[in-house]
């Protein structure tokens, strides 16, 4: 029984933490992170860790500081 266990955990920890890990984004103080869904707008992310669907959605991260022109 706990052969079987630790079998399973050994084949599914790694592919849960390959599923996982690149979800996670870190958007800045300073940014906002718009998310598409395949392709089409569906929502804002706010300063911190965010995760998304890898795959499907992608973060693409706005920088909101005020810039001046001289």
């Amino acid at each position: 029984m706990i052969e079987a266990f630790f079998t399973l955990a050994t084949i599914f920890l790694p592919i849960l933490f390959f599923i996982l890990i690149p979800g996670i984004r870190i958007v800045d103080q300073f940014e906002r992170g718009l998310v598409l869904t395949l392709g089409k707008y569906s929502g804002t992310r706010n300063p911190g860790f965010n995760w998304i669907f890898p795959g499907i959605q992608r973060m693409i991260k706005i920088d909101m500081r005020i810039t001046t022109v001289l």
